[in-house]
């Protein structure tokens, strides 16, 4: 009897390690999938530099998502302003910036870059 009860607690351990492996990577397919369509949406006037560097920024977001180093409130937070600029399909320049900041607070090796 007490094999069995051991056997349960295990197969619920394992499911419940293996679901939280999978939210991970619904958050980070979703932080993805929003970088992508804000990077669509941005503005013809944005210079290339700023493109490349919000890219790269929501790129590593996305990463730290996947791999579970990004913070759940600052994955929130960066989610929420994606949603919030594209609410009208066009990301304006200062949406963009506000993704920017949102994207590096997620990812800990993109501040660690910027920082001198």
């Amino acid at each position: 009897m007490a094999w069995g009860c051991a056997a349960v607690v295990l197969v619920l351990l394992v499911v419940l390690v293996a679901g939280l492996m999978s939210a991970n990577r619904v958050l980070a397919w979703g932080a993805q999938r929003l970088g992508e369509r804000v990077l669509q949406a941005l503005p013809a006037a944005l210079s290339a530099a700023d493109r490349e560097r919000l890219r790269l920024s929501l790129e590593c977001a996305a990463r730290a998502a996947r791999e579970s180093r990004a913070g759940e409130r600052d994955l929130g937070t960066l989610l929420r302003a994606c949603r919030e600029a594209l609410a009208d399909r066009v990301v304006s320049p200062a949406e963009a910036e506000g993704i920017l900041q949102a994207a590096d607070r997620c990812c800990p090796q993109r501040s660690e870059e910027v920082s001198p």
